[in-house]
């Protein structure tokens, strides 16, 4: 269940029980390269998928992985519907919207409080929406708002925190597209500033949304398919681990980027992960390097 604009809390609001869990857990492991899984809950997802050579291994992943990591991805879904009705709200209103969304996400933890006893993760995104309204659409003259945590027993480790603070969605692609702005080892120019936006974008929408954004304007970087590949195949692993595979990636680099019009999907998707075969130049950012060297 998604958020939307009129309801930009939506997701967080619809997870009550552990039904609930399973089944958003469920529905984004539908997009992995596993060959089959079982989600253990509260602690354990058991999943089969093929190795390199094609041989079928078995593995084990977290709950608390996984979820938080889905946690990460809706939370900015929902900042961002946040902010996008404050700005077509009339000034008046923003205050009393603000307040709504406050109490909405109160409501939120005191009616799941057991439920997130048992999963502490579901708090981490909580807190976030609420230092977002602190420090990005109150008003000056307003008061900060504090959550009331009583009744919940289970604090969230601190590594668990860290994952909320370290690195955004948003802050991971600019991470990993910016150098497409600057110049390659021949000195010419990546992108130019408009195809760059464009770029950026597309490449937002892709991973907020979950779907291929409408195509507007096809975009020629000037690198090599190898490297552009590669760079979203980073991207990837930054956003999704190794684990799983969206491949609407593919699909994604195909239409948007001009250099591939001759290549094939099945070539794009057996050759995703491939380590481009080129010296490791100093414009190539140091996400993308490690993954080189």
């Amino acid at each position: 269940m998604k958020s939307t604009l009129e309801n930009p809390l939506y997701f967080f609001e619809s997870i009550n029980d552990e039904v609930r869990i399973k089944k958003i857990l469920d529905y984004n492991l539908h997009f992995s390269n596993y060959i089959s899984y079982i989600i253990e809950l509260p602690n354990d997802i058991f999943y089969e998928e093929r190795d390199e050579f094609g041989n079928v291994t078995k593995g084990v992943t977290t709950v608390e992985r996984e979820l938080t990591s889905l946690l990460l991805r809706k939370l900015e879904v929902s900042k961002e519907l946040m902010k996008n009705s404050y700005i077509k709200n009339e000034p008046h209103q923003n205050r009393n919207y603000l307040n709504i969304q406050f109490n909405t996400i109160q409501n939120i933890i005191f009616k799941n409080a057991d439920l997130i006893n048992r999963y502490p993760c579901l708090l981490l995104p909580l807190r976030g929406l609420v230092e977002f309204i602190n420090d990005i659409l109150l008003y000056p003259d307003m008061e900060k708002f504090e959550l009331n945590e009583d009744g919940i027993q289970f604090e969230p480790s601190s590594d668990q925190q860290g994952s909320f603070i370290l690195k955004t969605d948003r802050e991971i692609i600019h991470e990993v597209l910016d150098y497409m702005k600057g110049e390659n080892e021949k000195r010419e120019t990546i992108l130019s500033a408009e195809d760059f936006n464009q770029l950026m974008e597309y490449t937002t929408y892709l991973i907020e949304q979950e779907q291929i954004p409408e195509i507007t304007k096809q975009l020629k970087p000037k690198l090599p398919n190898e490297l552009i590949r590669f760079t979203f195949a980073v991207l990837h692993r930054e956003l999704y681990t190794t684990k799983r595979k969206r491949v609407y990636f593919y699909d994604f680099i195909k239409l948007v980027f001009e250099n591939f019009k001759n290549t094939s999907l099945k070539s794009i998707e057996s050759q995703f992960g491939t380590k481009p075969r080129i010296y490791p130049h100093s414009f190539i950012p140091e996400i993308i390097k490690k993954h080189i060297e």
